[in-house]
C-alpha cells in the first residue's frame, strides 16, 4: 500500500524536523537553566550558534 508507506515516511520527516529544529531552540530558550549541567566552554559556545559539533581544543594541537 503506497498510501501506507508515504504516511509513514511523512510521519518520519515531520518527527525528524522536530527534532533537529525544536530542540535547539528549546535548548537556546531555556539555556540558562541548562547551562549549569554542561561544564565545557566549548559545547556552550557551540549549542548557543546552533550548532550541535564538540570542539576540543586537542583539534588544532
Amino acid at each position: 500500500m503506497a498510501g501506507g508507506r508515504l504516511g509513514n515516511a511523512l510521519a518520519a520527516i515531520i518527527v525528524l524536523f522536530i527534532v533537529g529544529f525544536g530542540i535547539p531552540a528549546f535548548l537556546t530558550r531555556h539555556w540558562d537553566r541548562f547551562s549549569g549541567l554542561f561544564e565545557f566552554p566549548a559545547v556552550r559556545r557551540t549549542a548557543l550558534t546552533g550548532g550541535l559539533r564538540f570542539s576540543s581544543q586537542s583539534e588544532t594541537g
